[in-house]
């Protein structure tokens, strides 16, 4: 469900979520394990939807069973790159090709996106959100463990694990000529937000648990990051010059935030007007402050906050959209044209 909260007045539409990829049954159960259709058109890396993923990490641990238990065995993958050769494929391959085990062992698998800013050790992951520019900044996607795995179709589910947050600016009534500019300094997030965070991979419903030191109630947030800042070029401005009309941030300019809870925080935008009388600029500074309150960022939620700018006023409101609809995602046993490294026993 969507749920707009003004804090100005209202502005913008809403936010396309993401939606389920068709899954790829099949009867083939041969015993080598491969990835025919490995990533929908609707998982996500950065901020927009991204059609161009080429390669995804597949974790993968292997058991003994028996009727009371299973005993670990061995980690069957590890963070194993499975790739296509464009964003237009629809083949994904990787390298050595794996096989089922025997009857009496079984597999739990595991996936992520992206390769940047996360990494997977003994299970766990850890993701860190670059500070010092948004570009960097990724999407992060993991699967339900599918556990118990030996010869049956898997399908992962993909989620989103962060917050996404834009902004949008819309200007109306603004000067054109060149003597006249609105020029925009920057639009900040600032809060006490997470710089980085581990993730249970075996988990059942994985989930990004911010990276804190001290003890009890004492906890604080591990190098916690104080301001997210965007400027003119993160909107697709020339020369950060605001031109009538609306503009989203660009693509790659969202702020990703690891969900931590209702934190304090508050939005600056600073922008300038510019009036130019022969050899002589007159510079006039509007800083607006907008706190936010009652908002808890959450994952797989997508806010947009909206700007109305004109000469002698702002306003602002958001938008909230669900944004982590799960992505399905078929892992079919077939024989692939080469093989050679079969399970540890």
């Amino acid at each position: 469900m969507k749920k707009v909260i003004f804090l100005a007045i209202a502005a913008a539409a809403a936010l396309t979520a993401c939606s389920k990829s068709e899954v790829v049954d099949s009867s083939v159960m041969n015993k080598a394990i491969s990835f025919e259709s490995y990533i929908g058109k609707d998982a996500q890396t950065k901020a927009s939807v991204v059609t161009g993923v080429t390669s995804v990490n597949v974790n993968a641990f292997l058991y003994k069973v028996n009727a009371e238990n299973k005993t670990f065995v061995s980690n069957f993958m590890t963070n194993q790159a499975v790739t296509r050769e464009s964003a237009e494929s629809t083949t994904w391959t990787y390298t050595p090709v794996r096989y089922w085990p025997a009857e009496d062992q079984a597999i739990d698998f595991v996936a992520w996106v992206p390769v940047d800013n996360a990494s997977v050790e003994n299970a766990t992951l850890t993701f860190t959100v670059p500070a010092d520019d948004v570009t960097k900044q990724t999407d992060l996607i993991v699967s339900d463990p599918q556990p118990g795995m030996n010869g049956d179709v898997v399908t992962l589910h993909f989620k989103h694990l962060l917050s996404r947050i834009g902004f949008q600016i819309n200007a109306k009534q603004l000067p054109t000529d060149e003597a006249n500019k609105v020029v925009l300094k920057n639009v900040t997030l600032n809060g006490s937000f997470a710089s980085s965070g581990k993730v249970d991979m075996t988990a059942t419903n994985p989930a990004v648990v911010a990276d804190r030191e001290g003890e009890g109630d004492a906890q604080v947030l591990k190098s916690p990051t104080q301001a997210y800042t965007l400027t003119g070029t993160n909107f697709g401005y020339t020369n950060d010059i605001i031109t009538n009309g609306e503009k989203l941030n660009n693509n790659d300019s969202y702020i990703m935030l690891i969900p931590d809870g209702n934190v304090p925080a508050n939005i600056n935008i600073t922008y300038e007007i510019q009036t130019t009388n022969g050899d002589k600029t007159e510079t006039i500074t509007n800083e607006k402050v907008f706190p936010l309150t009652g908002i808890t960022y959450e994952a797989g939620k997508a806010y947009k906050y909206v700007f109305e700018i004109s000469l002698d006023a702002i306003s602002f409101s958001v938008e909230i959209d669900e944004w982590g609809a799960e992505t399905e995602v078929p892992i079919n046993p077939a024989t692939p044209e080469e093989g050679t490294e079969e399970p540890a026993a």
